[in-house]
């Protein structure tokens, strides 16, 4: 970053099974919407082909299960909510929950918060990546409102 500018940002937070899963949904979303927040005037700032990558994961799509209230309490930035709903889970369920949890929040937060609209300014592109196999009919048609690339 220069001059309060940043011309490009890659998230890849992702700390899988097996790991602490309270830590996970830390570093894999929190953190990750910590740093998108915390840079996105610089990347208003930033010149005309600015780019975004914000990686989530096919297991959006291959995780049974996934519970609406965590991901929910994800995009509310509500930590303790998210933790005792993980609590409330069977483990080993809770681990490979949480990862794919966070990798939903990540995709949907991006294409509500990072659109060319929302940042103010005019951009060619902003792509962020998604799974290969996410291309259910409500991804496309925010994909297609919001200008957000999906790619593989």
């Amino acid at each position: 970053m220069a001059g309060g500018k940043l011309d490009g940002l890659v998230t890849c937070a992702g700390v899988s099974v097996p790991f602490n899963p309270k830590l996970m949904l830390s570093i894999n979303w929190f953190g990750t919407m910590e740093l998108l927040d915390g840079l996105k005037d610089a990347l208003a700032k930033g010149n005309e082909n600015s780019y975004v990558v914000a990686v989530s994961s096919n297991s959006t799509t291959i995780t049974p299960n996934i519970p609406d209230e965590l991901v929910n309490s994800c995009l509310a930035r509500d930590e303790p909510t998210a933790y005792e709903l993980l609590d409330a889970l069977d483990s080993p369920l809770d681990m490979a929950i949480s990862y794919a949890a966070s990798k939903l929040a990540v995709a949907r937060y991006v294409r509500v918060n990072f659109t060319i609209r929302r940042l103010g300014r005019k951009w060619n592109s902003f792509k962020r990546y998604l799974s290969r196999s996410n291309h259910d009919p409500v991804a496309q048609k925010q994909y297609k409102r919001s200008y957000i690339w999906a790619c593989c």
